[in-house]
């Protein structure tokens, strides 16, 4: 749990690490909103295009293997881009970066999958993607700050140095006897589930909770993504304190993701897909209300509405990757959650530009509003379809 947790804490701080750094980089590069938006697009088209196969890989090549690779190619696409001089070359290596960060998920879901029961498998799941989330929400709360004494580029290359050691000794510290058990549980959980010989790209139940979330992502990235820069231009406040914000809000996925988790696990086991849909509600309303805030609203509103954005709109993934890999099974959790994260990174590679490209021709508050009412649409959709079914 500590090595999986700890991944996704190295890989999330390294991933969205330009989030926090984005008004410098506007700021060196003279770049307009929809520009920006392609910083997330990229790296999320990189988690894309190796999804499927890290997936795969996972499977056959095992865990610790996979993670190591990941966080080594992430490092080298961010350590690079610290000495691109070019807006199109920095783009072309967040794409690699992605790469290497499309890798963690399947892998770490996948331990998950196999060495924790339905009753703890949530909750697992949860803390182990808390270690994502707690990464970019350290990273919105450092890297501004060393960004004003180095400058954003040195602080993007000592993030890619601290991000490779991180991955050479996960490799060295995972448990030698892992593979053995690992392999043991895969076998009994395997019996509990029948739609595990079934192909994942053929289960319609994975392709059809994979493109749903294709929508949660767009708000979950869409709003991470812009928030510093929102809290800026919006509100007036400080680069320093707009990158507060984000962690405030990084900081709530962190604690949704448990905390929904947990509930998961209690009450809603055999049922996650309906707490998702509750989570997406919810979400959808923070984006609403941070659409109508007046200019002059009290930090400390901002501050809490946030923090409830960031607790549900960032707080469905484990629940997601669990619902995912319970469907498939424990033998084929890698490739069906590198298979629908590939999916729904859709969602990801095409929110923020669409958002920044809205904001450049609108305003923030229309953006913030229609992002909200895209997810609700959505969400009574999928209700639609799963009540004529």
């Amino acid at each position: 749990m500590i090595i999986f947790t700890g991944t996704y804490f190295y890989s999330g701080f390294a991933a969205l690490s330009f989030a926090p750094l984005l008004p410098f980089i506007q700021e060196d590069l003279m770049l307009s909103k929809t520009l920006l938006g392609f910083f997330v697009s990229a790296l999320y088209l990189g988690s894309i295009a190796s999804g499927i196969p890290t997936g795969w890989l996972a499977d056959r090549w095992g865990v610790p293997r996979t993670i190591m690779l990941g966080l080594i190619v992430q490092s080298i696409g961010i350590g690079v881009i610290a000495f691109m001089p070019l807006y199109i070359g920095i783009i072309i290596f967040v794409f690699i970066s992605g790469l290497g960060f499309g890798a963690i998920n399947p892998a770490t879901s996948k331990g998950i999958i196999i060495w924790f029961t339905t009753q703890w498998r949530a909750t697992a799941m949860a803390i182990k993607q808390m270690g994502f989330t707690a990464g970019t929400m350290a990273s919105a709360a450092i890297l501004p700050s060393v960004a004003v004494w180095l400058g954003w580029r040195w602080t993007m290359f000592i993030v890619a140095v601290f991000v490779i050691f991180c991955g050479i000794t996960t490799f060295f510290i995972y448990p030698a006897s892992a593979g053995t058990q690992s392999k043991s549980n895969s076998q009994k959980s395997t019996e509990a589930h029948t739609n595990s010989d079934k192909p994942v790209w053929k289960n319609k139940q994975i392709i059809f909770w994979s493109f749903l979330c294709i929508f949660y992502a767009a708000v979950q990235f869409s709003g991470t993504s812009y928030l510093a820069v929102y809290m800026v231009d919006y509100f007036s406040f400080s680069k320093v304190m707009a990158g507060l914000f984000l962690g405030i809000t990084q900081g709530g996925g962190a604690l949704g993701r448990v905390l929904w988790g947990r509930v998961s696990d209690v009450y809603f086991a055999e049922k996650r897909d309906r707490e998702i849909i509750i989570i997406g509600l919810i979400a959808a309303l923070m984006c609403i209300l941070l659409g109508i805030m007046p200019v002059n609203t009290h930090f400390v509103i901002v501050g809490i509405i946030a923090a409830v954005f960031g607790f549900t709109a960032i707080g469905y993934n484990a629940l997601f990757l669990t619902l995912i890999g319970e469907i498939a099974g424990p033998e084929k959790a890698g490739q069906a959650t590198g298979f629908a994260v590939t999916i729904a990174y859709c969602g990801v590679v095409l929110g923020p530009p669409l958002f920044g490209f809205t904001v450049d021709h609108t305003n923030y508050n229309f953006s913030w509003v229609a992002l909200g009412c895209m997810l609700i649409i959505a969400i009574a959709l999928t209700l639609l379809v799963s009540r004529k079914k």
